[in-house]
C-alpha cells in the first residue's frame, strides 16, 4: 500500500510542529545557536519494531544540567530508507 509520511516534533516547552519545513527550521535554529549545550544519550530502548515502523525511547542529558526523556518514531519508506517521523522530548525532574 502507498502512504504519505507526515512528521511531527515537540521540543521541550514548545507546541507541536508539523511538516518537514517547520521542523527543519526549528532544528536549524537550535543547532545554529551559540549557546547550544552538548547532549549525552543514555538508556536507549526499542519499544516497538515491525517491518516498517520503530519506536525508540532514550534519556538526553545536556551539559547545562537538563535531563529529558525523548520518544522517537521511525518509518521506512517504500524505497527502504528509514526516516524519523516523530520526536517528542520533555524535562525530567529527579
Amino acid at each position: 500500500p502507498t502512504f504519505k509520511m507526515t512528521c511531527t516534533c515537540t521540543h521541550p516547552d514548545s507546541s507541536r510542529l508539523q511538516g518537514r519545513p517547520e521542523i527543519m527550521t526549528s532544528w536549524n535554529r537550535i543547532f545554529s545557536s551559540s549557546t547550544l549545550p552538548s547532549i549525552q544519550i543514555s538508556k536507549e530502548q526499542v519499544l516497538v519494531t515491525c517491518e516498517d515502523m520503530a519506536v525508540v525511547v532514550c534519556q538526553e542529558e545536556t551539559s547545562d544540567g537538563g535531563i529529558h526523556e525523548a520518544t522517537n518514531t521511525f518509518a521506512r519508506s517504500q524505497g527502504g530508507i528509514w526516516y524519523i517521523i516523530g520526536h517528542q522530548a520533555g524535562p525530567v525532574e529527579l
